[in-house]
């Protein structure tokens, strides 16, 4: 379904600004949750065996991602596998979005064919897409990581009942900057390498319009 959606959403033209903007976040929402879907089992075991060798070593029970995945599917189906997943879907439709959809509306703005944007232009909107992207989405992503590891943690100040649970106690004992905690840790990292796959990306593209 969301296959068709995005492919239909891109045979469109002739939009106005405002429904170009929008067409082109839920595009790269779409394409972002298609991928999470994808991948989000391997973050889930990940983050199990993270937990699993934090404890000593006569208590852990598996040591390999196959293990794990198995234990995960036994304990409770495809349900266990994907705890999470709507609320991170939620978070990764926001950063997408505004990632892929911000980039191509500010590229559109210029009125010129990609080959004619100068990539210093490219570079900085895909920086600001990406920012805007992350500081829009890490409240959602701050909550999904602690709700993960409240999942997988024999830890009782870890415990969360469910998400609403886990935005009220941190809005209560730590207040709404702490959504925000690591914010600019994270766009540091992030953004020395997410806006050159955008502008790599496009030149790439760019390139293989021409030569073929």
């Amino acid at each position: 379904m969301i296959t068709t959606i995005f492919f239909v959403l891109l045979s469109i033209e002739n939009w106005s600004i405002h429904e170009l903007s929008l067409t082109n976040i839920l595009k790269g929402g779409l394409a972002g949750i298609a991928t999470l879907a994808i991948t989000y089992p391997a973050d889930i075991v990940r983050l199990k065996l993270v937990n699993e060798f934090a404890k000593p070593s006569d208590q852990i029970r598996f040591v390999n991602y196959q293990d794990t995945l198995k234990y995960l599917y036994n304990l409770g189906g495809l349900r266990a596998i994907y705890q999470g997943f709507l609320l991170s879907s939620l978070g990764t439709f926001i950063y997408r979005g505004i990632y892929f959809g911000g980039y191509d509306t500010m590229k559109h703005l210029t009125g010129q064919r990609d080959r004619e944007i100068s990539l210093q232009y490219k570079y900085m909107s895909a920086l600001v897409s990406t920012i805007a992207g992350l500081c829009a989405s890490f409240p959602i992503e701050n909550i999904r990581r602690r709700m993960s590891h409240s999942m997988f943690s024999s830890e009782p100040k870890m415990f969360f009942v469910n998400y609403q649970d886990c935005l009220h106690q941190v809005l209560t004992n730590e207040g709404a900057k702490s959504l925000f905690k690591v914010n600019f840790i994270t766009i540091y990292r992030v953004c020395l390498g997410a806006p050159l796959v955008l502008v790599l990306y496009d030149e790439l593209k760019t390139l293989s319009r021409i030569y073929t």
